[in-house]
């Protein structure tokens, strides 16, 4: 594991003082140190530097052996290889990978990182190679954040396995109606009693149990009767059943052919959705847009989707006059920046609902942004609520 530290540089070079601070990587230098002269393999020492040659935060010294004369080469920074350059010219500093990484985390640009490293008194980095570098930590991101989001997914759907989401379930006001005075008498429920069994399958697993609205008799939760009124036990729900209102044409359907579903239906989930923009203010002209839904169980990522109104590579050959070279291209919207927020949603869900994870997107907690919900109910599931 390689260990970096910034320390002062002040070395004469015919005359001409190296000033400043460099980030180096210890064993890197000591390595290239005692590797020695690459004429007689006699140790270097870094008060023989003669020239250096900086690439971005990294830097290549020219040690000159004090018995032969013969100048050797030694860094400040491993290097790597990456897919464009193919192992031709010269590969990348790791320093300047991680700089542009560490750019990209804190959410600021080039001009502020040199503004950082001039007032520690190291040479700043020119813009095109932290750009560079950018484009190569890109795709990397990008797979670790999918990657994040399925497996935030597949929690938030074990999660609501147990608690199904429903709009009457998130609202913190809903309250269970009383029921009628004919229902069984509440029965005592202590965690680890033998009362902690549901009395339709047996299961008597702590984390599979519900109680009942009125008696609070544990019932496995696949056992539950799931109708306007709240959650109750059978025993419950058919002696109030009376003053149940008549259950509607689609929840018949939904019956009928849960009949020939699959062995592994489908989990409702619950999402909190939101958008934003680069540019603030109500002009709605910003050339970028990002949105991201938060499932309600678990509280983290499950889906994002950015729109980009215009793409530097393809502006330029635009003025300029010329084909535009092969990139990453991320322009995806010629709409207003104020329809990228219904726009992300729509994909956000449309995505959750396709993946091989069994889920369906049945709840959308967000602003009072009517168009977005609107939109979702229009091109993507009538259902949601």
């Amino acid at each position: 594991v390689g260990v970096c530290c910034i320390f002062p540089v002040l070395l004469y070079v015919d005359s001409s003082p190296i000033t400043g601070r460099r980030i180096v990587e210890l064993d890197k230098l000591a390595a290239d140190l005692e590797a020695g002269c690459i004429a007689c393999s006699k140790p270097l020492s870094l008060s023989c530097v003669t020239s250096e040659k900086k690439y971005g935060l990294a830097s290549d010294l020219f040690v000159k052996c004090k018995d032969c004369g013969e100048l050797t080469r030694v860094q400040t920074s491993k290097t790597h290889w990456t897919d464009d350059n193919s192992r031709r010219g010269r590969p990348a500093y790791n320093i300047n990978t991680k700089a542009s990484l560490g750019m990209i985390n804190a959410g600021i640009g080039p001009t502020h990182v040199n503004a950082l490293l001039s007032a520690m008194n190291v040479p700043p980095v020119n813009h095109k190679t932290l750009k560079r570098r950018e484009r190569e930590v890109g795709p990397c991101i990008e797979s670790v954040a999918k990657k994040s989001c399925r497996q935030a997914l597949a929690e938030e759907k074990a999660l609501s396995s147990a608690t199904p989401n429903t709009v009457s379930e998130i609202s913190t006001s809903s309250q269970p109606p009383d029921l009628d005075a004919r229902c069984p008498p509440p029965l005592p429920s202590t965690p680890g009693s033998e009362s902690e069994v549901c009395l339709e399958c047996g299961t008597n697993e702590p984390s599979q149990l519900w109680h009942c609205y009125n008696c609070s008799r544990p019932f496995h939760h696949m056992c539950q009767q799931d109708d306007e009124l709240g959650h109750y036990c059978n025993a419950c729900f058919g002696v109030h059943n009376e003053g149940v209102p008549p259950v509607p044409d689609n929840h018949r359907e939904e019956e009928e052919a849960a009949d020939v579903a699959p062995a592994e239906s489908e989990v409702v989930i619950g999402v909190s959705h939101d958008a934003a923009w680069q540019k603030r203010g109500r002009a709605h002209n910003s050339l970028t847009g990002v949105g991201s839904a938060f499932g309600t169980q678990s509280k983290k990522i499950v889906g994002y989707s950015t729109r980009n109104k215009r793409c530097a590579i393809c502006h330029s050959a635009e003025i300029n006059k010329r084909p535009a070279p092969k990139h990453d291209c991320r322009e995806n919207w010629t709409r207003s920046s104020k329809a990228m927020e219904p726009s992300i949603a729509c994909e956000i869900v449309k995505d959750l609902n396709e993946s091989d994870l069994g889920v369906r997107v049945g709840v959308i907690v967000g602003d009072d942004d009517a168009s977005t919900i609107k939109a979702i109910r229009e091109n993507v599931d009538s259902s949601v609520e």
